[in-house]
């Protein structure tokens, strides 16, 4: 109803114009409507940017332990250096999983040491190259296991340990944690305690 009412009012306003310009004189122009107000724009930009992500920074490696700090009167303290000293990878420094082992060398038996040196270097596997591609290096830590060992004697000591490591590349990557059961042999020499063996469950 409202667009026919419109119409009509539209028509006969066109009549009585045409019916002014034939019969008078032209009238004067009416004011002008007045002009809506411009709008006003604010600054032209694009879409939202959104805020850059923020990161925090992979903690720093951690540097193995000196083995002298380890206690060599008590095993249990020889052992969890060693698996410090081999775990704490990090691939800017070491050619492979070995190098921890080697570094533990004064802590471990005569024939252990003899074993460690005579042993082949090994050759990077993949976990290993793709820890290198990261320059990844590892946390480590050493907590008491409630594995039932042995009883110790006064030559043999056996202590088990759950091992987790950690590897974080320094480009921010990260891998889940290992977890393993360390089970560590420790014969009583003239220096002090020093690991037989190390098996893992």
């Amino acid at each position: 109803m409202k667009y026919r009412r419109t119409t009509l009012a539209t028509v006969a306003c066109a009549a009585v114009l045409l019916t002014t310009a034939c019969g008078s004189p032209e009238p004067a122009p009416a004011d002008p409507p007045p002009v809506p107000p411009s709008p006003t724009w604010g600054p032209i930009s694009g879409p939202p940017i959104p805020p850059s992500p923020t990161s925090t920074p992979p903690p720093a490696p951690v540097t193995p332990p000196n083995p002298a700090s380890a206690d060599g009167a008590d095993p249990g303290s020889v052992a969890r250096v060693v698996l410090q000293l081999m775990w704490q990878i990090d691939t800017t420094r070491d050619r492979s999983f070995a190098d921890g082992l080697t570094r533990a060398a004064m802590l471990l038996t005569p024939a252990y040491a003899d074993a460690v040196k005579q042993t082949p270097p090994a050759q990077p596997d993949a976990q290993w190259r793709e820890w290198q591609q990261h320059q990844a290096y590892t946390t480590v830590s050493t907590e008491p296991s409630p594995e039932d060992t042995p009883p110790d004697s006064t030559k043999t000591a056996h202590r088990a340990f759950v091992l987790t490591y950690t590897p974080t590349g320094r480009d921010g990557w990260t891998a889940p944690p290992i977890q393993q059961i360390a089970l560590v042999t420790l014969q009583r020499m003239t220096g002090g305690w020093a690991v037989e063996k190390i098996e893992y469950a």
